[in-house]
């Protein structure tokens, strides 16, 4: 290899040469393969990741926006919701709901028959469910359904 440097160039000069950009070709195809393509994919990603977050951000910031207009729409809703629970009758007056049920249907000339069911409970409320055999003609059972619409 001396020789080299003396200005000759010998078999051996060149074999040192082509060992030594051997090694490096192949040290650097092993970082391509092996760690380039993992920081790729890895960057790849989180690339989407941030897309994502972006979208999301996008829509936080719409929200954000439109949360007046979003907050009337939920107050008015919580006061649909209170007035119909408040027109939901409770334990003691269930008889009084079932004979009126039963007059308005006697009002149209409607036969029906109520059978109870098992209540049904979860976290807000209980219900008592009824099934209606209604017996009588189209313009009875229309009649009894809009006088039902109207009742209290």
């Amino acid at each position: 290899m001396m020789d080299f440097f003396k200005g000759t160039v010998t078999r051996k000069d060149w074999m040192t040469i082509g060992a030594i950009l051997g090694s490096t070709l192949l040290a650097g195809t092993v970082y391509v393969l092996l760690v380039h393509a993992q920081q790729r994919d890895r960057l790849t990603s989180l690339t989407a990741e941030l897309d994502s977050a972006k979208v999301e951000l996008q829509k936080a910031l719409d929200t954000k926006k439109n949360i007046e207009k979003l907050q009337a729409e939920m107050d008015k809703v919580a006061e649909v919701v209170q007035t119909f629970e408040r027109r939901l009758p409770n334990h003691a007056e269930m008889p009084q709901l079932l004979k009126d049920f039963e007059r308005i249907a006697a009002d149209v000339g409607l036969e029906v028959v109520l059978k109870s069911q098992d209540p049904v409970v979860d976290a807000r409320k209980e219900t008592l469910p009824y099934s209606v055999v209604a017996r009588g003609s189209f313009h009875q059972i229309t009649g009894f359904i809009n006088q039902l619409e109207l009742f209290k």
